[in-house]
């Protein structure tokens, strides 16, 4: 993973394009640490696909998601409950609606693992020449083992494809920790045949 590596531009359709532009825009400009993550990051790094919203993890927001939802209202976002705030509170997730009428899922980083997705995040050059922190290979994989849906685990198909060079060993030690939190100690199996044979480490940073 490199925090400032560059991919090649990639094309932001079947993508809410002008959507991830303006997001990534304003939340630059509020100087934030964040990461694009969900479907978007996943036909950004794999296989292209639809996807009809935008989800993000953010750092070190907490104390000032009044500023931030006061912000966000100015370029033109909006909540999808009746106290934004509130519900962030509770539920750790931001809800929003952009100018494009596009739904935003803004998740508030807490554990080390949200610190290391959104440090060790690519860099990927989009239409536009906009530089967009996309979660890389090995935290998608992670996060999606955890929702585990079935577009989930097609998601986790496409992206191993993908990317020959993906750090498996990482990937199922960071996941079994989740999944004994989650009581499914059978997933770590499942997804290990998702993944295939781990034959050795891109050496990412721990």
């Amino acid at each position: 993973m490199g925090e400032t590596a560059l991919c090649p531009h990639r094309s932001l359709s079947n993508l809410p394009g002008a959507s991830v532009q303006h997001l990534v825009t304003t939340l630059d400009r509020l100087g934030l640490e964040f990461s694009i993550v969900g479907g978007v990051a996943v036909a950004l790094i794999s296989t292209p696909r639809f996807t009809a919203d935008i989800d993000a993890v953010l750092l070190n927001i907490d104390d000032r998601l009044e500023w931030l939802v006061a912000e966000l209202a100015q370029a033109g976002y909006s909540g999808r409950t009746s106290d934004p705030v509130a519900f962030a509170r509770r539920t750790r997730v931001l809800t929003l609606v952009d100018p494009y009428e596009v739904g935003i899922d803004l998740m508030l980083g807490l554990l080390p693992f949200d610190e290391d997705l959104v440090r060790k995040s690519n860099r990927v050059r989009i239409e536009g020449d906009l530089d967009v922190p996309v979660a890389c290979a090995e935290h998608l994989v992670v996060m999606k083992a955890v929702a585990w849906r079935p577009k989930d685990v097609e998601d986790i198909r496409q992206i191993v494809l993908a990317n020959p060079s993906l750090d498996k060993r990482y990937v199922m030690s960071t996941f079994s920790e989740y999944a004994e939190l989650l009581e499914e100690p059978e997933r770590i199996g499942e997804l290990a045949r998702l993944l295939g044979p781990q034959d050795g480490s891109d050496g990412l940073d721990r």
